[in-house]
């Protein structure tokens, strides 16, 4: 039989019946989803939806893999990074595999495979793409190929827990070997990451149009997770901009293949081989709650829209905590 809900902007169809693969798919209108819904039931009662099941089970993971690639992925900000994580994906043998054979186990064996060369975190990535795939397949492309194969995969736990903070003369030495790179923007850039608490992204896109100095605020249009923000400066946020050149262009003219390879030789010229340029957002983010400024606050700055990802963000040293008490105390 045929379940009709509503979610969202869309109705979801659900059809099941005794010995057929459940379909799945949704519809802008609820006339086009009863509509689907007939058709199937038609379908099953004329028995030809077990053939067209078994004819998309026959074919490779590789292909729905290409599918998706094609129609999903260039939708996403993240197009480009996810589309070389997929094909590299399919170099992997599961992907040979026909739908039918990509079980639970099949995937948990990738993923084990998988962790003998990747993170955690790498493969965690890999595992949720391939959730989305299935997902896909089923709810927007009709294809009848069963229960999703990662629900009842264990995912790999993540350890990258970071508590990185700039050491004592450890900025300054970056400073340094920054001001000696023939870019001129790129110390400027480095220097407002920790005063803003910028992602690298955010940085790198940041319009002259969307800076008002005045005002002191910077308005990111686009940022990570889908919400546009509008930042504020702090006076040497501010006194940074103002040695830069203004122009119709980007704040700061640098690539992202320029700034990773500066960014590379400059944090070993200075002694701190293991520091990453993700690591000044977590820097300015202590900064600011050492200043004494409160979550919704920062948060505000950040970008972050769950407190629990934002205390990831934050590692206070005890000192800064110890002196702001005695001040308090007084």
């Amino acid at each position: 039989m045929a379940t009709i809900t509503r979610r969202k902007n869309s109705w979801f169809v659900q059809v099941r019946r005794k010995g057929f693969t459940p379909r799945y798919r949704s519809f802008q209108s609820k006339a086009e989803a009863q509509a689907w819904a007939r058709q199937q039931e038609m379908k099953i009662d004329t028995r030809e939806a077990p053939k067209v099941a078994a004819q998309v089970l026959q074919s490779p993971l590789s292909k729905l893999i290409d599918r998706y690639k094609r129609e999903i992925s260039p939708t996403k900000r993240s197009f480009d990074s996810e589309r070389l994580r997929l094909s590299k994906m399919q170099r992997h043998p599961i992907c040979d595999l026909a739908l039918r054979e990509v079980t639970s186990s099949a995937i948990a064996s990738y993923r084990d495979d998988r962790l003998t060369s990747a993170k955690a975190g790498t493969v965690r990535r890999e595992l949720s793409l391939l959730h989305h795939i299935f997902d896909t397949a089923q709810k927007q492309w009709g294809l009848s190929i069963g229960r999703n194969p990662v629900d009842d995969v264990c995912q790999p736990v993540v350890r990258d827990h970071r508590e990185k903070r700039l050491q004592q003369g450890e900025e300054e030495r970056l400073v340094t070997e920054l001001s000696k790179c023939r870019n001129r923007h790129l110390l400027p850039l480095v220097l407002f990451a920790l005063e803003t608490a910028m992602r690298r992204g955010e940085l790198l896109s940041l319009q002259w149009s969307n800076v008002d100095l005045e005002r002191r605020t910077a308005f990111l249009p686009e940022t990570k997770n889908g919400w546009h923000r509008t930042v504020p400066l702090t006076r040497a946020a501010a006194s940074i901009l103002a040695t830069i050149p203004v122009s119709d262009g980007p704040v700061f003219d640098v690539t992202v293949d320029c700034l990773k390879a500066a960014w590379k030789r400059a944090r070993v010229r200075a002694g701190v081989p293991d520091l990453r340029f993700h690591d000044l957002r977590h820097e300015a983010v202590s900064r600011l709650f050492e200043l004494g400024l409160s979550v919704p606050e920062v948060a505000l700055i950040s970008g972050h829209k769950d407190p629990r990802m934002l205390f990831r963000y934050t590692h206070l040293m005890p000192d800064q905590v110890r002196d702001r008490l005695d001040a308090l105390g007084k």
